[in-house]
């Protein structure tokens, strides 16, 4: 599940915008955030739907540091 908020940065005193993804495996639960500001927005898109597409959990490699290996 995700969300999307808008929000006044009080630092910068602008408005921007902050995701928040909550991903639950058998084993394991990871939350992601992120926040760009809105000029920003169409990048900040395109990555937030390739770690959504890319995500994989509880995957088994025998060797963590190498990845998978393909014969």
């Amino acid at each position: 599940a995700w969300l999307e908020v808008k929000f006044m940065d009080p630092l910068e005193n602008r408005e921007a915008y902050g995701r928040w993804c909550l991903v639950r495996g058998k084993r394991i639960v990871v939350l992601v955030t992120g926040e760009c500001w809105p000029e920003h927005k169409a990048r900040f898109e395109e990555a937030w739907k390739e770690m959504l597409r890319s995500m994989m959990l509880e995957r088994h490699y025998d060797n963590p540091f190498k990845g998978p290996v393909h014969n």
